[in-house]
């Protein structure tokens, strides 16, 4: 609840000054306090979901949405869970890279999801489901991710063809082929950049003490360039402690010494980098897609030069 209390704080009255990660960082946190809330934690990733769609991340708002029917399927296991067991199990290994673990639910917990949900059947229902997972095909066609799409229309052919759904079959059939068609002039023109990778590494221990000594991995749109996700990191860095104080950019790629830095500025450290895989990751990721999707190792590069020293990356 504590968790849940400080993060809706933030959002009510310092949400300017936040960036786009730390606005979904929260609510991520407020979704993962309620899990044994569902209907709220569907309503925060619903909140979560219109934040990315707003910011053209539909990817991220893709990954919201299939959140969410993972949610419904497993709080439908007190009636119709088993029919839609696959679903779950398809999704999870595909999209979360893992098999999914069902929470156990004891007769207690039974009793109140009954209480709370036993007449609101919209919520958990198969119509509900099917909304859920169309928006999620819609998310993932809109950020190219063309196979994630494709995943989750035969999901929904799937619940189609258990219920007799012709007429909806008929426009799942259509937005599958249509994410085949692009695969597939994607795969000729090789025009497809699914995005971009920077490492970014804060200092500024007076300043940003939350974030000082701190690196993180932004993936950031299609083809952004270096000057781009600068200023915008400056800018909310700005709206954080004001403009009176100067954001400093490193240009070094290498290690830096928090200490040889001043106390009472701030500094970030931009690098540009890639995804990074073995000679035998390689040869079974041989599509964007699969380069761009279950990365979690990322390398840099830096010329050699005789003194040693990195030169300025811009």
């Amino acid at each position: 609840q504590l968790q849940i209390i400080n993060n809706s704080i933030k959002l009510a009255f310092y949400r300017s000054k936040m960036s786009r990660e730390e606005v979904a960082d929260c609510y991520c946190e407020i979704s993962q306090a309620f899990s044994r809330n569902p209907d709220l934690k569907m309503q925060t990733l619903f909140a979560l979901c219109a934040e990315h769609k707003q910011q053209q991340n539909f990817a991220e708002a893709g990954m919201c949405l299939v959140h969410c029917v993972v949610t419904i399927i497993e709080h439908m296991q007190q009636t119709d869970f088993e029919k839609f067991s696959c679903i779950i199990r398809d999704i999870s290994k595909e999209l979360f890279f893992q098999e999914w673990k069902f929470q156990d639910r004891t007769e207690i917990d039974r009793i109140i999801f009954f209480n709370q949900y036993g007449e609101n059947k919209k919520l958990f229902s198969e119509t509900t489901l099917v909304q859920r997972l169309k928006e999620a095909l819609a998310a993932f066609l809109n950020a190219e991710l063309y196979e994630s799409s494709i995943l989750v229309g035969k999901q929904l052919v799937f619940i189609g063809e258990k219920f007799r759904m012709y007429t909806d079959l008929i426009f799942f059939h259509q937005q599958m082929s249509e994410a085949f068609r692009c695969i597939s002039k994607a795969e000729e023109t090789g025009m497809r950049f699914l995005g971009t990778y920077y490492r970014v590494r804060y200092f500024g221990k007076n300043k940003i003490p939350e974030l000082h000594n701190k690196s993180f991995i932004y993936k950031e749109f299609k083809l952004t360039k270096l000057g781009e996700i600068t200023d915008r990191l400056k800018n909310d860095i700005i709206k954080q402690i004001g403009d009176s104080l100067t954001v400093n950019i490193i240009t070094d790629a290498g290690i830096i010494d928090p200490e040889s830095l001043d106390k009472d500025s701030v500094y970030l450290q931009i690098t540009h980098i890639e995804p990074y895989f073995t000679n035998e990751n390689l040869q079974q990721r041989m599509s964007v897609y699969l380069m761009n999707t279950r990365v979690s190792t990322f390398a840099f590069q830096t010329p050699f030069t005789t003194s040693g020293m990195h030169p300025p990356l811009f």
